[in-house]
This record gives structure tokens, sequence and C-alpha cells, in this order.
């Protein structure tokens, strides 16, 4: 008997997948050109918010001082109380006067007990801290030449130390002048008060004081150029 040969099936073809509307490709599904466009511009937008963020935190100006150095002046805000801020109030903001060998470090409590010089220098230094720049040229000999505007200066590591007096020709006249060296930091120099000068280096001044009959003045302040930190 012969053998009926069944005719061969055909596969069913395979349905083409089909694509839910609303639904986008999966990466895998990409081809290595569409993956490296994507990944070029995640790292274009990644690079441009960090540099938004850059130019949003940076101080407010830049100044050169020298070829391999520049000053960065931090933003001026002249309402923004200091004695509020909880890192300078952290400093050592005591006054430390040097005089024949002896360091005392003076502060509201006892500035009382302290030498006529040292009272100077500590109202002077407070007037600067408090930014109170109307009463500043008051502490000059000269105080239309020292008019300024600053804002609250976070003045701190404060010292006074007493020099050799020196004789000096002031307004014709030869008048014996004292000379102390004066060091300080300022922490987040604006620029207002003090330029040239990074924030929280120390840099010392000699400061040269006349005794006249409303009390001591400041003839003039003297940089020095070594020995800042």
């Amino acid at each position: 008997m012969a053998v009926k040969k069944k005719a061969p099936q055909k596969r069913p073809e395979a349905k083409e997948e089909q694509k839910r509307p609303g639904l986008r490709p999966r990466f895998s599904s990409l081809s290595r050109k569409e993956k490296a466009i994507l990944c070029g511009a995640a790292v274009l937008i990644l690079a441009g918010i960090g540099v938004l963020i850059c130019f949003l935190a940076r101080p407010a100006k830049v100044t050169g001082t020298g070829k391999n150095t520049a000053i960065v002046y931090f933003p001026v805000d002249y309402d923004e109380d200091i004695l509020r801020n909880e890192v300078y109030l952290s400093f050592d903001r005591d006054l430390y006067f040097s005089a024949s060998g002896v360091t005392v470090a003076y502060n509201e409590a006892n500035i009382e007990e302290a030498s006529r010089e040292c009272r100077f220098f500590y109202d002077f230094l407070q007037t600067v801290i408090r930014g109170e720049y109307e009463t500043y040229p008051s502490f000059f000999l000269d105080p239309a030449a020292n008019e300024a505007k600053f804002t609250m200066q976070m003045l701190y590591d404060i010292t006074v130390n007493t020099l050799d007096p020196t004789e000096e020709e002031i307004g014709g006249e030869t008048v014996t002048v004292q000379n102390y060296a004066v060091r300080f930091a300022i922490h987040r120099n604006n620029g207002t008060y003090r330029t040239g000068v990074r924030s929280d280096a120390k840099t010392t001044q000699v400061y040269q004081l006349a005794d006249t009959d409303e009390g001591y003045r400041i003839w003039r302040i003297l940089d020095v150029v070594m020995g800042n930190d």
C-alpha cells in the first residue's frame, strides 16, 4: 500500500513586534551612532551645569598683583552684620598689645585696664571692625585725607608691638612720634578697607602716632613689604 506523504506545513511567519504608541525605544535598542550622540549631549549638559555653578559661586572681583599672583575679593555687602557670623566669631579677636617685653590680650572685658596707646588702637580697630567709616577719619592728624567708605571688616589675630620712637618733621616742626607694628588678618576681605591683601593673610603695617592735645592721632601708616603671610 502506498503511503501518503503529508505535505510539509509552513511555519507561521513571525509577527513583527508592534511598537506601543507613546513609549520611547529602549537605550539598548539604539544604534551605536545614536548612543554616542546621546552620551555626548549628556556630557555637554553636565559640563554646562558645572560652569554655571562656578560662575554663580565666584567671588565678586579679581585684581592682579603680579605676574603669578592674584587677589580675590569677596562680594561687598554693606548690610551684612559680621557679628552674627558664627565662623568669624570663632576666631581669636582679642588685641595682643606688647610693650617692654610684656604681651597682654585685651578685649571689651579688660580694655579699661590698658594703657592710653593700647586703648587708642582698640578703639581704632573696633571702628574698622564695625564698619564705622564716618568715625574713622577722626583717628588721624589729617581727617580729610583719610576719608573712606568700607563695610564691617572681619579682623582677627590682632597684634600691636611697641617699637622705638623716632623724630619726624610734621607741619614744619620736629615731633617725636610713637611707632607700632600692627598685624592682623581679614577674613573674607572684600577690598573696601584694604586692597592688595589676600583674605586670611596676616599683614604688618607700621603706625606712627603723634600725641596731641586731643589725644593720640595717626600721622601715617607705612606698609611693611616683608614678613606678610
